[in-house]
Parts: structure tokens; sequence; C-alpha cells
């Protein structure tokens, strides 16, 4: 029997990794909450604030599924995590194969750190790395995870979808959310012994037939926006020249005020910010 521990295990992963290690008869799946007064025997309470529980970090294996939007939150709870674990715990961290995306251009490519989600992923790969028994699980584009459907539905309900020209041939890799969670639950089984490539993904699309859209191929060729100004911005915001902290209190402000979203009419939709950067940078030649 071992013992297994879902962080964000209300998140839709975690959900799913929970249904599926519940199976196991020679697993004890305890789930962490933040919810105290649901604590049960197979229920945990934390903070996020504290060391970890010693019911969860003496587990045999500790599954992070867990986020919230606040970068800089996100990198101090996973510290506490490495603080709070045994040495012999095993932990899988859901990362992102985001750290490998990169922009077009030379000099662009560069001067390229990343947007507030790329360091914040690689800040905390670099933190739980510290942990001797770590796995870093990178997913690629997850169908079936929230952020990408809804983006996807906007793309349904529009006539057009402008993408630069320079995006003619790209191709993206992608992953359903249930095939990240049969790959997590796998590993375990396995008892570690599966490989885990760098990047987690089960296809390989052209862009046009992941967007299932008729695509039409702008002028420009942005990473970022078709606007000068807000591209040049972006330049800099994602370069080495900018400490993480600053990025993550600017796109934080950003996000809440909209302007990193994709814009849309009523017909048509430009696809913008890092979502352009994501679906047809360098990376998806």
């Amino acid at each position: 029997m071992i013992k297994v521990v879902v962080l964000g295990a209300n998140g839709g992963l975690g959900q799913q990794v929970c249904k599926l290690l519940g199976r196991e008869k020679n697993v004890e799946l305890i789930s962490v909450i933040r919810d105290l007064t649901q604590q049960s025997e197979n229920k945990v309470f934390w903070d996020y604030l504290s060391r970890l529980p010693k019911a969860a970090a003496c587990a045999n294996v500790v599954v992070n599924c867990a986020r919230s939007s606040c970068y800089e939150y996100n990198i101090r709870f996973n510290k506490l995590i490495v603080n709070s674990l045994s040495e012999h715990t095993v932990l899988l961290n859901i990362s992102s194969n985001c750290i490998f995306a990169e922009p077009r251009g030379t000099l662009s490519k560069l001067l390229f750190k990343g947007d507030a989600y790329i360091r914040e992923k690689a800040e905390i790969e670099a933190i739980t790395n510290e942990h001797n028994n770590t796995f870093q699980i990178r997913p690629t584009i997850v169908l079936g995870e929230s952020g990408w459907d809804e983006f996807l539905a906007r793309v349904k309900k529009s006539k057009k979808v402008f993408v630069p020209k320079v995006s003619s041939g790209a191709k993206v890799k992608v992953i359903y959310a249930n095939e990240v969670a049969e790959f997590v639950c796998s590993l375990i089984k396995s008892g570690f012994k599966s490989t885990v490539e760098e990047e987690l993904y089960t296809s390989i699309l052209p862009l046009e037939v992941l967007l299932n859209s008729t695509v039409e191929y702008s002028a420009t060729t942005n990473n970022y926006f078709n606007s000068l100004l807000n591209n040049l911005f972006m330049f800099f915001l994602v370069s080495r020249f900018i400490p993480n902290w600053v990025v993550y209190k600017v796109q934080s402000k950003i996000i809440s005020s909209n302007i990193s979203k994709v814009n849309t009419t009523v017909d048509n939709l430009d696809i913008q910010g890092m979502t352009r950067l994501y679906l047809s940078g360098a990376h998806t030649k």
C-alpha cells in the first residue's frame, strides 16, 4: 500500500487524478483541501501558508496540481512544499512545456525570458528540483482544461480567425486533460520506471486543425500584438532586462484590465498577446 497525496485535488486535473487513483486497491489516497470544516480521514486541510501537514509530508508520493492566479503566492507555497517533504517522498510537479516557448526573430529569441506564467513555471521547477525525488511533468496545450477550452470556444464562434503570416505551417503539441491524469497514474503504478519525456503530449496538430476554423493570415510578423507600441512593450516585458517580480506585478495588472486577452469583434477573432506566441512562435515550426 502506498500513500499518495494530491494537492489541488478540487481542480480539473486534480479531480481526474483522484478519480483514477481512487480505483487502485493498493493506493491510500489523501486529498489536500482548503476548507477546514471538510477535513476527514482521507482529506487533509492545508492553508498553503504554513508547512505541509505531516500526514502529507510523509506520504510516498505527492502530486502537485495546485496553482492559484497569483504568481508570487505560487512561488511561496512551492517553497513550503519542498521544505516540508520527507526526503523519501516522491514529488510529481505538474509544470508546463511553455518553458520551451520561443518567439520568432533572432534578437527576440536571444533576449526572451518569458512572461509571468513561463517565469513562474521555470522558477517553481528550480525550487522543486531542490528535492531529490522530483519528476517534472510538462503537459503541452491541454484540451479539456478551462483556459484552452474557453479560447477554442471563442474561435468556434468567430467567422474568421486571423494569425500572422509567419504562422503558416505552424504545428502545436496537444494532450487531453484525462491523458495527463492517466500518465501521472501510470507513472505511479510503474514505480516511476516509466519514461518521463521533456514534454508530455499525445499528438501534433497543424494550427488550422487545432483551431478547426477558417484561418486567414495577416501581414504582421509581430510576435505578440499588431500594434507596434504594444508589441514593443511586450518585447521588453518578456525580456531578460526585467526581473521576475516586476513581470509578476505588471502582468497581474494587465490581466485584470483585460489588455492581454484575445481581441474579438462580433464576427472575427485576431489572436494576439501570449496566446499568439504559444500558437505560432518559433517552437511551432
